[in-house]
C-alpha cells in the first residue's frame, strides 16, 4: 500500500527550487555515470537494506516521454516507480527482505521527532554534492542524520537511493534512465553510484518503468 499522502513531499520536479542534481555537478553537466551491471549488489543479497523514495524526476525531455509520463501529474509517476522497484524486489528468491518507503514510513510515524519520514528526506543533493569532490568528508546535515536514524529503524547499515529517473533521447524516441546511489548510512559515504538504462521506445508505457524496476532487481539477484 503507497503512502498517497506524503509521497510526493520532499521530491523534486521541474518547477522545484531544490533540483534533482545540483546545478554545475557532475551529474548536471554530463551524464557520463557508470551504468548498472547485473548481480554488482549480490552481496547485498543477505542484508536488509532500506530503500527512500524516488528523489527527483529530470525536468529536460527531448524525448517527449516525460510530458506524456506525467500527464495525470509528477506524484502518480513517484508513486510508481516506487510500488515497481517495491514490487520486483519482492518476486526475487535469496534476497532478505528489503524495508521499502511505506514501512519507512510508518516506522518515522511511530517514532515521532526521532525519524524523519523518508517521504520528506532530500537525498539527491547531498549525494551529488559528496560525489562533486567532497569525498574526504562525510555527506551533509541534516541528511546524514535523518538517513542513519531510517537505517536504524530499518536494521540495515546501507540505504539505496534511486536519485533521479530521466528520459533521454529526442523527437523520434527515447529511453527511461533510473540513477542509483548506495550509501553508507553508519559512514555517511555513498558507495556506490550507476544508471539503469531501459530499452528504446517511441512513446511512453508503465512498461518503460517496469523495466527500469527489473534491472535494478537485477543488481542483486539476477533472474
Amino acid at each position: 500500500t503507497l503512502v498517497v499522502a506524503c509521497a510526493a513531499a520532499g521530491r523534486s520536479s521541474a518547477g522545484d527550487a531544490v533540483p534533482g542534481t545540483v546545478p554545475g555537478s557532475a551529474a548536471s553537466q554530463d551524464r557520463q555515470v557508470a551504468s548498472a551491471i547485473p548481480g554488482e549488489l549480490s552481496r547485498f543479497a543477505g542484508e536488509k537494506v532500506i530503500v527512500l523514495p524516488l528523489q527527483a524526476i529530470a525536468a529536460s525531455d527531448p524525448s517527449g516521454l516525460r510530458n506524456t509520463a506525467t500527464k495525470d501529474g509528477d506524484r502518480v509517476l513517484y508513486e510508481l516507480v516506487d510500488s515497481l522497484v517495491e514490487h520486483e524486489f519482492g518476486t526475487r528468491r535469496g534476497i532478505t527482505p528489503w524495508v521499502f518507503p511505506p514501512a519507512l514510513s510508518r516506522s518515522a510515524k511511530r517514532n515521532p521527532g526521532y525519524v524523519t519520514d523518508p517521504y520528506v528526506v532530500r537525498a539527491a543533493q547531498p549525494i551529488d554534492l559528496w560525489l562533486r569532490g567532497r569525498r574526504n568528508s562525510p555527506l551533509s546535515e541534516p541528511f546524514a542524520s535523518q538517513i542513519r536514524s531510517l537505517s536504524v529503524i530499518g536494521d540495515s547499515r546501507y540505504a539505496l537511493v534511486p536519485m533521479e529517473l530521466r528520459f533521454d533521447g529526442g523527437a523520434s524516441g527515447g529511453v527511461a534512465v533510473l540513477r542509483l546511489a548506495l550509501v553508507d548510512t553508519r559512514a555517511a559515504q555513498v558507495t556506490w553510484h550507476a544508471e539503469v538504462r531501459g530499452s528504446a521506445s517511441g512513446e511512453y508505457s508503465s512498461s518503460l518503468l517496469q523495466e527500469l524496476a527489473r534491472k535494478t532487481a537485477d543488481l542483486v539477484s539476477v533472474r
